[in-house]
């Protein structure tokens, strides 16, 4: 009987602790990646932007021939050009934030 209850409370426990441990080290993980995020994020943009810039010139020949481009490609479009333009907003803010005594809260809200 005691080994049952033994058991049953250890794996309440393990549950439970997996249940905060895990959100308290992600959270903590924004932290500790900050860069490595930001190094990331910026890549990805990078990449965006070679793709949309590859797209581009083929709308524009397109547009010359007096093709019709499909919508969901203009939304594709200026979608990717709204990304690219919050990341140049976000690499301000970055800046800022490093400057800031509030350095830690800052750096956590830009690296989630």
């Amino acid at each position: 009987m005691v080994e049952i209850c033994i058991s049953v409370v250890g794996e309440v426990a393990a549950k439970v602790t997996g249940c905060l441990l895990d959100p308290i080290t992600r959270q903590f993980g924004y932290l500790f990646n900050y860069r490595r995020n930001i190094t990331d994020l910026n890549q990805q943009i990078q990449i965006l932007h070679l793709e949309k810039e590859r797209l581009q010139i083929d709308v524009d020949g397109a547009n010359r021939q007096g093709d019709v481009i499909y919508p969901d490609v203009q939304a594709w479009l200026a979608y990717a050009e709204g990304i690219i333009q919050n990341r140049d907003d976000f690499i301000e803010d970055e800046k800022k934030a490093s400057k800031s005594c509030f350095y830690f809260k800052s750096r956590y809200r830009l690296s989630k």
